[in-house]
Formats: structure tokens, C-alpha cells, sequence
């Protein structure tokens, strides 16, 4: 007798709550709250979907968005675009199942960043701090959150990812990687105005990698003799596709200025975002005959794969001369890219006074 009651309060439960991801139930919480979710977005900067939840503040918990498709491609970089969230001092949390095990892990270096199936949160701290990182790992105050789409961090998709159909959750909660909810006694998910959201993420088969486009940027303004680390000209590779991934290997830079010496310590820096990293790929100390070549091997994302030529201007620069360089070709996949380079881009040697720094030679 006891077996047939506890096999039909199972049943109860299961009606009363559905097929709910993750093996979470989720019950109503307080009305009082004042806080509900309406509809997020996410993009991979072509495609974007908006996920309508419309939850209302006396609603459920757990909403069911499967139906809501966002489609993309392995090795994209996506971002919310859109979060409409009615009420403050709450975080955000999303979760991929990669693994489609029917669960969402919580692996987060202790660095704040992710290496697992939860890919994106705007704030968690183990001890309540008023400070802690994000999944980008940038520190940022336990109340700069919700409503701004911009509190998610971006995160790649794995370039390769097997395509497929793969459930994802995002979560409304305070300070929680639990993707059940908070279950902190005194701030439950089900009282603190909480929301849960799975949604289905297609991802297109994988495909070999090809060569998009790739663009010169080149930079222009005044400079001080003993300037370090000032941007020369950018490269973006832009690439589709992450299987079999190619290789850039070298540079090739003509300095058009006034006087190659004006200039040394060149090297090439490697970012998906176009800011500069500490990631350096090649260098040389200076030109010869007024032309720099590189050698590099770097592996390419999918996507965009900016290189940043920087350089320190010597002390013994003379004021009024011109820094320029046209880079004249990349070498991408064992194929030299000769690249078209626009007029404009050009440095001045500057006379502003600077009595930190020996100061420019005068002509």
C-alpha cells in the first residue's frame, strides 16, 4: 500500500509540473516580489531569436520555451540582445547542455571564467561578496545585473561542437550556479522573484574553414618621442567554418615614412575582439631597408581574428617626421595574401613637452 501512494504522488508531481530539464521542480513564488521576466534575446551577430517568456508576478517559476529555436554555426560568439526584465538586484545565468545528458554542469575556474555547461552568468560569489567576477572573469558589483542585456557576458560556442539540436537554460536568480535555483535557506529561488527558461539551441554541422575576407585598418594621430605600444595598422582575417583550421605563418610591413629608425620593438599581437592582448605572436626589433618580415604561427578561430601591429617610438625621433607602413601581405594557409592598403594612416612626430620622457630631436 505504502509503494502504490509514494508511486502516485510521483505521478501527481510529474503532472502538476511537467517534463521539467534537468530534474528541477519549480513551484509559484511570492507575488510580492515585483520582479518577472518578459522575453530575452540572444545573436551570433547574423542570427538573432528573441525568447518570449511573459512571466507574471504571481506566475510559475519554470517556463518551457523549447518550441524557441535559435540556430547558429560551431565557433560563434554570441551575446544577448535583448533582456526585458521587470524589477532589479538580480543576476543572470545560462547553461548549455553540450553533453545532452539530460543535466547542466556548473564548472567555473577559479578565476570566475567557465569551462563548462554553464557559458554565460553576470555575477557569482561564493561568499556573498559585494564584488566578484563574472563568467568573463571582470569583477563587478553583486547589483550590476539585471535588466541590462549587457551584464551577460558573450561566450563561443565550441568550433567543434557537433551540430545538432542541444537544450539550454537561462536562469534569473540571485547570486546561484545552481540551475534548479537558489536553494539558500531565506532566499529560495521560489521567493527571491526567480525565473527558468529552456529554450533549444540548433547548431548546423560543422564545416571546413574558409576565408571570408581580410581588411588593413591603419592608424593616424600625433605621437611623443618615447612613446610605447602605439597601434600601427590592424588585420582582420575573418574566417567561416572551424574544421581543419588555418594557420597564419607570416607578415609582411614596408615602412613609408620619413625615417624607419623613428620607430622599433614591432610586434604583432593576436585578439578575437580587436583590443589589444598580451598575446604576442611575432616581432622584430627593427626594419631592414625599410621592410619588416615576420614569422608566425597562429591557428584561427572562426570568426574574427585580428592582428594589431604595435610599435614604441624612439626617443631620438625627430619632430615633425611621418610614421607609416603599409603591410603589405599576410601569409595565411601557406598562401601569401597581398592586402590592399588605404592612403590615409599616418603618425606625426609630435612637440608637446613631456619632462617624464628625454624629449624629440629638433630639426
Amino acid at each position: 500500500m505504502k509503494k502504490f501512494l509514494v508511486s502516485t504522488l510521483v505521478l501527481i508531481v510529474s503532472m502538476a509540473f511537467g517534463n521539467v530539464y534537468a530534474d528541477c521542480s519549480f513551484g509559484s513564488y511570492n507575488a510580492s516580489s515585483g520582479r518577472n521576466l518578459v522575453s530575452f534575446g540572444v545573436t551570433d551577430g547574423t542570427t538573432s531569436q528573441v525568447v518570449s517568456v511573459n512571466q507574471t508576478t504571481s506566475g510559475s517559476i519554470y517556463y518551457d520555451r523549447k518550441s524557441t529555436i535559435f540556430e547558429t554555426n560551431p565557433g560563434e560568439e554570441i551575446t544577448f540582445s535583448d533582456l526585458t526584465w521587470n524589477g532589479a538586484w538580480m543576476h543572470g545565468y545560462l547553461y548549455i547542455d553540450y553533453n545532452q545528458d539530460g543535466e547542466f554542469n556548473q564548472t567555473v575556474n577559479a578565476n570566475g571564467t567557465t569551462g563548462g555547461e554553464i557559458v554565460s552568468y553576470s555575477y557569482y560569489s561564493s561568499t556573498g561578496a559585494s564584488n566578484a567576477p563574472n563568467s568573463a572573469g571582470t569583477y563587478v558589483s553583486n547589483g550590476a545585473g539585471l535588466p541590462n542585456a549587457s551584464a551577460m557576458p558573450a561566450f563561443t560556442i565550441p568550433s567543434n561542437l557537433a551540430g545538432g539540436t542541444y537544450t539550454a537554460r537561462f536562469k534569473v536568480d540571485w547570486n546561484s550556479l545552481d540551475p534548479c535555483g537558489n536553494s539558500t535557506p531565506g532566499n529560495y529561488i521560489t521567493s527571491n522573484g526567480g525565473c527558468v527558461v529552456d529554450f533549444t539551441i540548433k547548431i548546423n554541422e560543422p564545416k571546413d574553414m574558409e576565408l571570408a575576407s581580410i581588411s588593413v585598418d591603419k592608424r593616424s594621430g600625433e605621437v611623443n618621442c618615447g612613446e610605447k605600444k602605439i597601434i600601427l595598422a590592424s588585420v582582420n582575417v575573418k574566417t567561416d567554418g572551424g574544421l581543419n583550421p588555418f594557420n597564419v605563418t607570416g607578415f609582411s610591413v614596408k615602412f613609408t615614412g620619413t625615417e624607419s629608425t623613428d620607430i622599433s620593438n614591432l610586434r604583432w599581437i593576436y585578439s578575437t575582439s580587436g583590443n589589444v592582448t598580451t598575446e604576442v605572436i611575432a616581432e622584430k626589433e627593427s626594419f631592414a631597408r625599410n621592410i619588416a618580415s615576420f614569422t608566425a604561427n597562429k591557428t584561427l578561430a572562426h570568426g574574427n581574428n585580428y592582428f594589431i601591429l604595435i610599435a614604441d617610438v624612439a626617443t631620438t625621433a625627430t619632430i615633425g617626421n611621418s610614421i607609416k607602413v603599409n603591410i603589405n601581405n599576410i601569409t595565411v594557409n601557406g598562401t601569401k595574401e597581398s592586402l590592399t592598403n588605404s592612403e590615409d594612416g599616418e603618425y606625426i612626430v609630435s612637440n608637446v613637452v613631456d619632462y617624464t620622457k628625454r624629449q624629440c630631436y629638433l630639426v
